[in-house]
């Protein structure tokens, strides 16, 4: 391996388009490498070519030591990532040979990983998903219906998928993406946290549950389900609108196994741009920094990151990975500064990056909503941080959330802005008096309303089930997380 020469990857007239268009990207050099590390010559047709069996290993999954997890999950996601390399060689590459060329070494790529829509991506992540689970034998309930996905077609997929294998799309999209961010190799000895994925599979419940329709055009792929189904169409159009950062799993991570491969050594692929090198930050956080603390989950950080489409969503994903303040950092804490505005305002005001707030709250007894009693978090993104104003201000990157038992992001409109800090509590979009989120003075009582007009925010329930009568909640637990880094904290301490 690796004695391939440029004159032997000259695939013809595809092959020179393929390395133009890559080219014009700044791929090619970096793919040329990479296919001359494992590239041998065919004895049979005398071609350059990459064996399928050296391909699945450079595209294989680590399983990582995973704390506080069933036998069965354990299992089950063992199980699936043992097939990653097969199934991700299924979608990109014709493996009928056994063997890849030059031009299918680019092609593969290209279609993997240079689709712009979103909507493509997803199919992707569903084709793939579709051969993992046929490679781990478990029974379809979905398939394709064209022979393969043509792009061009809404209705490329049929059936539907089965909550607990929803679930573990999830989770393996979770562990493709921390492998393609965090080596997982290199830290063994730091098991990581799974993610809560529950929120997002009771919010896709909540709108994707297959029709008895539905399960008749997929009858026959499964002999019998047991559990709750979501139609493969509502899901992908849920997921566009809900979870689009859910499209990256299949690109990112097959790009990111590529580039490592290249660069001959264990290097971080550049998740955050030029900003960061998010391996070797990780590997030098200061071990406290790695234990787990207060409302920020790796769930609930993974869930609002799938939401995002900027650096945000990337810092909360590492986050999601490793608590590192490198990402995300505490900058206050009711339990630990006390309640109220002044104590919240001590700790946030000059603070001008990107706040991420998280509420705890649990419902009084006797409100008209399904989850009086139950604890639910409910957040914002603030992207320009807080102002102590009284009056209307934001930007149009904010964003709420319930963020459990069900993860709702409702978007700004970019209408009219939103976060209202008053000398009697803080508001977020609504009208004086009528906010959709208010948070009183002493941080007791949180109140929550439906709002089906919300000149700020989409409309919708931010608690599932909410209803028109707004829902009045006892205060456990408030922070304010900071996502601007080192520079919007070292400015806030030069204000303060």
């Amino acid at each position: 391996m690796g004695n391939a020469r440029s004159g032997q990857m000259d695939g013809g007239g595809v092959a020179k388009e393929l390395e133009n268009r890559l080219s014009n990207v700044g791929d090619l050099a970096w793919l040329k490498s990479a296919f001359s590390c494992v590239s041998t010559t065919s004895s049979s047709s005398g071609k350059t070519v990459v064996d399928s069996s050296v391909l699945q290993g450079c595209f294989k999954l680590v399983l990582p030591t995973l704390r506080d997890i069933s036998n069965t999950t354990r299992l089950e996601l063992f199980s699936l990532t043992s097939q990653v390399g097969l199934a991700l060689l299924d979608v990109a590459y014709d493996m009928d040979k056994g063997e890849v060329d030059w031009t299918g070494f680019l092609e593969g790529f290209e279609n993997c990983c240079r689709q712009n829509l979103g909507a493509i991506k997803l199919k992707i992540l569903l084709l793939y998903f579709y051969h993992l689970l046929k490679r781990s034998q478990v029974p379809l309930t979905f398939n394709i219906t064209h022979g393969g996905v043509d792009f061009s077609h809404d209705d490329d997929f049929m059936g539907y998928i089965t909550l607990d294998n929803f679930k573990n799309l999830l989770r393996i999209c979770w562990l493709m993406m921390c492998q393609s961010a965090y080596r997982i190799e290199d830290n063994e000895d730091k098991p990581l946290e799974l993610p809560d994925v529950d929120p997002i599979v009771r919010a896709a419940s909540m709108v994707c549950s297959a029709t008895s329709n539905e399960r008749k055009e997929a009858n026959g792929l499964a002999n019998h389900i047991t559990c709750e189904e979501f139609s493969v169409t509502k899901l992908l159009s849920w997921m566009l609108s809900t979870i689009l950062g859910l499209s990256d799993c299949v690109p990112r991570y097959f790009q990111a196994q590529l580039e490592e491969l290249a660069s001959g050594m264990q290097i971080c692929h550049q998740f955050l741009g030029d900003k960061y090198s998010i391996r070797a930050s990780v590997m030098h956080a200061p071990v406290e920094c790695l234990q787990r603390t207060g409302l920020l989950s790796p769930g609930i950080a993974w869930a609002i990151s799938l939401s995002q489409t900027d650096d945000i969503a990337c810092k909360l994903a590492m986050t999601s990975f490793v608590q590192n303040d490198a990402f995300a950092s505490i900058l206050y804490r009711s339990t630990i500064h006390g309640r109220g505005m002044n104590r919240f305002w001590a700790q946030v005001d000059g603070y001008h990056g990107a706040l991420l707030i998280l509420i705890a709250v649990i419902p009084t007894q006797g409100e008209e909503s399904p989850s009086a009693g139950e604890k639910i978090n409910v957040g914002a993104i603030l992207k320009n941080g807080f102002e102590n104003k009284d009056s209307y201000y934001g930007s149009p990157g904010n964003c709420l959330f319930g963020l459990s038992p069900a993860f709702i992001p409702l978007r700004c409109t970019g209408i009219m802005y939103q976060v209202q800090p008053k000398p009697n509590g803080i508001g977020f979009g609504g009208d004086h008096g009528k906010e959709r989120l208010w948070l009183d003075e002493d941080f007791i009582w949180l109140t929550v309303r439906h709002h089906a007009m919300d000149r700020t925010y989409q409309p919708g329930s931010i608690i599932p089930n909410q209803g028109y009568t707004p829902i009045k909640a006892k205060v456990v637990e408030v922070e304010v997380w900071g996502l601007g880094g080192e520079a919007a904290k070292e400015q806030q301490i030069a204000f303060l």
